[in-house]
């Protein structure tokens, strides 16, 4: 049996740009991978099978072990370009990220499901290839396969390495509630004020300067649906965040702090009701 990890990510400020020809949004925003996320267990078997469980209590971290399940439409992919190869395997997933939180956990699986299938059939695709083939199963899969930060642009694929050296600590709130992206993305335009303009990344190495103008332009949209989740961010600013924002289209809300402590007495305030974690980004 093999491990594979299969980290989440958020999104350090978010901007929706013009919407393409082929209905999606180009995008301008900072994917960060956590040091925190799910576990693929990969053991040999004479047919494809895949099981999951949940590895926390949270209404939303059950995901479906059908064939609409992001992992075994990553197997079937991989497996349909390479008729030589003989072997089958098992797929078990602990899950811990939950869904529709904005912390990408189904891209993530079928990006670790690639890698790791890269390797368990010795086919030696390189990562542009497996970046090119997650475009297939999802806008943030190909992030997933290298992780580490990166900037991503069109519709989160097109994507360039971000230089991050800094030691912040990252609170992680996942509130009992389901946002639907395509939801948000039907309707955030109704939300902006007259004449935004949305901010942009100008550097390649992320420093506080350059976080801190960045925003979420799906904020204004999920805060006034759910009210809990900009308390949420209120309360982390609160805490000592020196920044907080919305993860993706959410429900997850986060904050940084300079200071582990600081992070530790933000984590012990939130409510028991939601999912929170404390991690770092894989630099």
């Amino acid at each position: 049996m093999i491990v594979e990890k299969s980290n989440a990510k958020i999104n350090l400020g978010l901007s929706i740009l013009e919407k393409r020809d082929d209905g999606y949004h180009n995008l301008d925003t900072i994917f960060a991978e956590l040091d925190w996320g799910d576990v693929l267990e990969f053991s040999p078997a004479e047919k494809y099978k895949f099981t999951v469980e949940s590895s926390i209590q949270h209404p939303t971290s059950s995901a479906p072990a059908d064939e609409t399940n992001l992992i075994t439409q990553a197997y079937r992919l991989l497996r349909s370009m390479f008729e030589n190869v003989t072997s089958e395997y098992a797929i078990h997933l602990k899950k811990q990220i939950p869904i529709g939180a904005g912390l990408g956990g189904g891209s993530s699986n079928a990006a670790a499901t690639l890698r790791a299938l890269n390797k368990l059939w010795n086919v030696g695709l390189s990562d542009k290839v497996l970046e090119m083939l997650g475009k297939k199963l999802g806008a943030d899969v190909p992030f997933f396969i290298r992780g580490g930060v990166q900037r991503g642009k069109g519709i989160g694929e097109k994507l360039s390495h971000i230089s991050f050296n800094e030691d912040w600590w990252f609170v992680v709130c996942v509130p009992e509630i389901f946002c639907s992206t395509a939801h948000a993305f039907r309707d955030y335009k109704k939300h902006l004020p007259v004449n935004y303009h949305p901010c942009k990344f100008t550097g390649s190495n992320l420093v506080e300067k350059e976080l801190l103008p960045l925003k979420n332009d799906f904020e204004p949209m999920v805060f006034e649906n759910y009210s809990e989740i900009e308390k949420t961010k209120s309360l982390f600013k609160e805490c000592g965040a020196f920044y907080a924002s919305l993860s993706g289209s959410g429900s997850a809300v986060y904050g940084v702090f300079h200071h582990h402590e600081t992070a530790k007495n933000a984590l012990s305030k939130l409510d028991s009701s939601s999912f929170s974690f404390l991690t770092q980004i894989i630099k």
